[in-house]
């Protein structure tokens, strides 16, 4: 699920999107976006 998220995030760019599909903490949505930020750069 955590690589669906990550891949979901960078095709699109928005955490919404993301969220609409799976329930994560906001620790998470954090890691999320710092574990993309280098692919999305």
């Amino acid at each position: 699920m955590w690589e669906k998220a990550k891949q979901s995030y960078i095709n699109n760019g928005s955490l919404d999107k993301v969220l609409a599909h799976v329930e994560m903490s906001q620790e998470d949505r954090e890691r999320l976006k710092q574990e993309c930020a280098n692919a999305m750069a």
